[in-house]
């Protein structure tokens, strides 16, 4: 579990740091080329990430496994049954008066 967690850690990362550069090339002025070049490399490390966990992703059910069922059984497991999913109606507006005291 510790690396199935590590990994999705990682992936995060990469992602964050991609944001962090891209935000920092909004407010810095640096060389396009080098710029360009760092860039490159930190989406080539996303995807070799990204990929690597693909490649193990369904690693997840040896944590929790799945009982086997039809997509629609998997979808009821999921969802609430329809009558508990709808808005409940709005309850109708009393036409008796208060009694004044």
């Amino acid at each position: 579990m510790h690396d199935y967690q590590t990994m999705m850690g990682d992936i995060q990362d990469a992602q964050v740091l991609l944001t962090a550069f891209e935000e920092f090339l909004r407010k810095k002025s640096i060389e396009p080329q080098s710029a360009r070049a760092f860039r490159e490399h930190l989406l080539h490390r996303r995807k070799r990430l990204v990929q690597a966990y693909l490649g193990v992703a369904d690693h997840l059910l040896k944590f929790c496994p799945m009982p086997a069922a039809s997509p629609r059984q998997a979808q009821q497991a999921v969802l609430p049954p329809r009558s508990a999913r709808r808005e409940p109606a709005a309850a109708p507006h009393s036409r008796s008066r208060k009694k004044s005291l």
